[in-house]
């Protein structure tokens, strides 16, 4: 070994380790319980004390925003996957696979919805990533010509909200992702 290269110690791997399995079991919780989920859930999940959650979430908010970028980077590979795809039903699959998304972790809805106080980082990519789509598909022919992200937003938000507050399954999410890609769709 080198002068300036140092070996990692155990304390400082066993350190990493529980970050890591911290941050893989808070995603855990909050797809589970969304923001009802607390700092106890995550520390008795991930079998630390409250005080390693702490170390790497100093607030709930935090775990919040840390949650939101996760399923908010996904969305993002997902809507890069839309436009880089050629086939016809490539929008009408990002609707079915955001719908199953929400549905199997409800903190991505909670994070998608609007709120007061500043975007989150990744959601200025999404919408403007998301109107590049709409405008592909506008173009395309695809799309209503009045069609906007706002749009796509009260569709698929409003209907994750009454699906979530059912307790509705895949097959409903499905058939309203089906419904809204109709919607949205060149008549």
């Amino acid at each position: 070994m080198g002068p300036f290269v140092q070996e990692e110690s155990p304390r400082r791997a066993d350190a990493r380790r529980n970050a890591e399995r911290v941050q893989r079991v808070a995603l855990e919780v909050l797809e589970r319980r969304g923001s009802e989920a607390t700092v106890m859930d995550v520390a008795r999940e991930a079998g630390v004390g409250k005080a390693t959650v702490y170390r790497n979430f100093p607030t709930k908010a935090s775990l919040l925003a840390f949650a939101a970028e996760h399923h908010g980077r996904w969305l993002l590979d997902r809507i890069d996957a839309t436009l880089a795809a050629s086939d016809e039903d490539r929008f009408a699959a990002l609707i079915r696979d955001t719908m199953l998304r929400i549905r199997s972790a409800p903190i991505l809805l909670e994070s998608l919805r609007p709120h007061d106080g500043p975007e989150p980082p990744v959601g200025g990519a999404v919408s403007e990533r998301l109107s590049r789509v709409v405008e592909a598909g506008i173009a395309a022919g695809r799309l209503r010509p009045d069609t906007t992200v706002d749009d796509l937003g009260l569709l698929i938000i409003g209907a994750s909200e009454y699906l979530a507050a059912r307790g509705a399954s895949e097959v409903d999410a499905l058939r309203a992702a089906e419904l809204i890609a109709r919607a949205v769709g060149r008549p």
